[in-house]
């Protein structure tokens, strides 16, 4: 089975494809060998330490390798690696061009790829033609465990994280995309579904799951993360610690939650004007918001007032953020501190 996601280019690259490929081998791949049968050893083993070589569809070249194989069906799942060179998936240049764009778009691809790999498992759970029942952790110890994918998923903010990567050696000017996953290799009790796992990773491609991006949605999440970075450098000239935009949406949804409040619940951010400060993004945007001075700056107010939230959002300002989140715009220099007064201390 190969996971695809692909992307279609707007504009001028309408009709380019670029697929990235998160693809699976098993035990067919290994010198020849079947696994189409069922067998009672734990017969996965021998996938491990190796790189396979694959040619996807639209002839994609990517190498694939099971960095750690699971020991039985109730241990860990299995961790795949899947290299692939960014030429082969013609990738748009001018989103590699610099380290902040490059941390973005892996952002990007890592949140379709999570998205993908959930709509796969919910598919395989509920098919029959993944072997004779459906792909999940079933009861009792014999039932049928395993055939589920699972990628790290990101949180709110824009990171750089191991599950997906552009990396270049020093001596190579190619980008090679790099994805990591877990893989639960599927088995009844200490008895590995061979068939099964011939299936899901190598014959059915009506379970494919091939899903278009636009490149327009990818780089509007680019430019977005590159305008945070660009406002993070402006308070400083101007003597500025951070600066919160009035667009913001600071609230969450509930305290353990980084998914802000519906916008029918919650008040776009504001301020007195004597704080109003403008900043223009290199995207061409002008933002208004607070500014917030150097000095030392007074958050004060009842219990459950609300001083915690903007202060949270400010903390959080020294990250980029995903389009969408209502704190994307939030910035504030790494070298800002918070001090707590206790009550009735003077500070």
């Amino acid at each position: 089975m190969a996971l695809v996601l692909s992307w279609r280019g707007g504009g001028d690259r309408r009709g380019a494809a670029v697929a990235v490929v998160v693809a699976l081998c098993s035990s067919c791949a290994t010198n020849g060998r079947s696994c189409s049968a069922d067998s009672a050893r734990w017969a996965y083993k021998q996938l491990g330490s190796r790189w396979y070589a694959f040619a996807a569809s639209g002839a994609q070249r990517f190498e694939l390798s099971i960095a750690h194989v699971q020991s039985d069906a109730y241990a860990a799942r299995s961790r795949v690696v899947v290299r692939c060179v960014a030429g082969e998936l013609a990738l748009p240049v001018e989103l590699l061009a610099s380290r902040v764009r490059r941390v973005a778009l892996c952002d990007f691809l890592t949140r379709r790829c999570c998205a993908t790999m959930r709509q796969f498992e919910e598919r395989a759970q509920n098919s029959s033609s993944f072997g004779d029942a459906p792909s999940s952790s079933g009861s009792g110890w014999a039932a049928s465990k395993g055939g589920d994918l699972r990628m790290a998923h990101p949180g709110a903010c824009i990171l750089e994280q191991s599950s997906l990567q552009l990396l270049r050696a020093d001596d190579s000017s190619e980008w090679t995309l790099e994805a990591r996953f877990e893989l639960g290799l599927p088995a009844s009790g200490r008895t590995i579904e061979g068939r099964k796992a011939h299936t899901i990773l190598c014959e059915t491609n009506d379970h494919q799951t091939k899903r278009q991006y636009s490149a327009q949605a990818a780089h509007e999440h680019v430019i977005c993360a590159e305008d945070q970075a660009a406002l993070r450098g402006m308070p400083e000239p101007a003597g500025l610690v951070a600066f919160v935009p009035y667009v913001a949406i600071l609230p969450r949804l509930h305290g353990a939650s980084e998914l802000p409040m519906p916008s029918a619940s919650a008040l776009p951010f504001s301020s007195p004007d004597v704080l109003r400060v403008s900043a223009a993004l290199p995207s061409g945007k002008t933002l208004t918001g607070m500014g917030i001075r150097k000095g030392v700056n007074i958050i004060v107010g009842g219990g459950f007032h609300g001083k915690s939230t903007p202060l949270q959002a400010i903390e959080l300002g020294v990250y980029n953020h995903v389009p969408g989140d209502g704190r994307e715009f939030v910035s504030c220099l790494a070298f800002a501190s918070k001090m707590r007064a206790e009550d009735g201390r003077a500070v």
